[in-house]
């Protein structure tokens, strides 16, 4: 019948955005790792900026 169709239909459209939001979560938690790791970065090359900046004054 066509409730039994669009009921499929709707958990099919229910499981799909579960399966989109368990993939962008991973996608942002990578993002985030990606930027505390290059923030890292950054801030171990603070010293030296700074040296830098001494030396051209």
């Amino acid at each position: 019948s066509f409730k039994k169709i669009l009921d499929t239909a709707l958990q099919q459209l229910k499981q799909h955005r579960l399966q989109e939001g368990k993939s962008i979560e991973k996608d942002l938690l990578l993002r985030l790792q990606n930027i505390e790791a290059q923030q890292k970065q950054i801030a171990a090359l603070e010293p030296l900026r700074r040296e830098k900046i001494r030396e051209n004054i």
